[in-house]
Formats: structure tokens, C-alpha cells, sequence
């Protein structure tokens, strides 16, 4: 995701190289929304203010971006305060319905990073739990490329690579939205500096 955020940065002028990232949570499943209530409650001055904009990048579930940043909203109360007066500072990158579709949705990225012509053809949607990781697992096995976390280890190399419209038509509301939305927050940074 960092390196996404990056590079929607350089592409409306901003250098890279001077963002601060602070991540605090990686964590996969449902652990996470429990763990992101605890950081916001006990760290409230930390969300926002500044020259800061939090992002919160949880996959899609085949539930949707607007669907999942409701669950945000209600399992996580004390990001509330946020919602309206810094709604402009605080970012959803929300892959619908895995970020696993992200990696596969330019194939000339996938197989650069990859370095092999592993890429399988991108199918139409698929609402399954795992599909797109077991999609990935089959495509090294296919190329005898061994990974050790299930492909996830490529994300920063495709992301590096990836056609942003090839990703937007894979998954239009939730690439969309969350690229419109960072450049629209690193816009309001730039302008509360000046």
C-alpha cells in the first residue's frame, strides 16, 4: 500500500521521498478493527492534525468499499470525531474483494514483478473467500516460483509497475475511490502549509 500511496503522491507533484510513513497496524483479519478502536481511543492526537492523513486499507469482503467504511464507522466509535470536520484527511483503501485482485489486475505489471509469464487471465469478479490467493498460489506453483507469504511478498514490485487505469477498471469503486480520495487529502495538506 505504501508504495501506492507514493506514487499517487508523485503523480500529483508531491516528493515521495518526503512522506513519513507511521504504520501501525498490520494486521490481517478480523483482528484489525478491534485493534484500530484501541489505537484510536488511546491515541487520539495522534489520528490527525497537522500534516497528517490516516488510511485505513482493509480488504473489501465482497461487501463493498461504502459497506466497509460503515463498519469502520460503527466498530470503531472513536474515529466518529473525524468523520465530518478532517472527513478530507482520513483515507479508505478498501480492494473489493481482496487486495489479491489488485495484484492481478494489470498482467504486464504482474509478470515484470514476477518475472516470469505467470500471470493467469484475470477472471471475472468473484465473490469467494480465497479465490484470488489461491489464484496467485496456482499461477507460481504453475511458473515454479516459490513464495513464502502466498504472493504477498510481490505486492510492492507490482505496485511499482501497475497501470493505475487497468486497476480502476478491475476495480473501479474501491481503487477509484481511495486514489481520488489521497489525492484530494495530500491537496489539503498542501494547501493548510501554504
Amino acid at each position: 500500500m505504501i508504495t501506492l500511496v507514493k506514487r499517487i503522491a508523485e503523480d500529483i507533484g508531491i516528493d515521495a521521498g518526503k512522506l513519513f510513513h507511521d504504520v501501525r497496524a498490520d494486521h490481517r483479519g478480523s483482528g484489525l478493527l478491534p485493534r484500530l478502536e484501541s489505537f484510536a481511543r488511546q491515541n487520539p492526537a495522534q489520528l490527525m492534525g497537522g500534516s497528517r492523513i490516516l488510511l485505513i486499507s482493509l480488504d473489501g469482503n465482497c461487501r463493498g468499499p461504502n459497506d466497509r467504511i460503515k463498519q469502520v464507522f460503527k466498530e470503531c466509535p472513536s474515529l466518529r470525531p473525524l468523520k465530518t470536520p478532517l472527513l478530507d484527511r482520513l483515507v479508505f483503501a478498501v480492494p473489493d474483494p481482496h487486495i489479491e485482485r489488485w495484484y492481478l489486475a494489470d498482467q504486464r505489471a504482474f509478470n515484470e514483478a514476477v518475472g516470469s509469464a505467470a500471470a493467469p487471465e484475470m477472471p471475472r469478479y468473484k465473490c469467494e473467500q480465497d479465490f484470488y490467493k489461491q489464484l496467485l498460489r496456482d499461477s507460481f506453483a504453475a511458473a515454479n516460483i516459490s513464495t513464502w507469504a502466498a504472493g504477498h511478498e510481490f505486492g510492492r514490485p507490482i505496485a511499482e509497475k501497475i497501470d493505475f487505469k487497468a486497476l480502476e477498471r478491475v476495480d473501479r469503486k474501491g481503487f477509484k475511490k481511495f486514489a481520488d480520495d489521497l489525492r484530494r487529502a495530500f491537496r489539503q495538506v498542501q494547501s493548510a502549509s501554504e
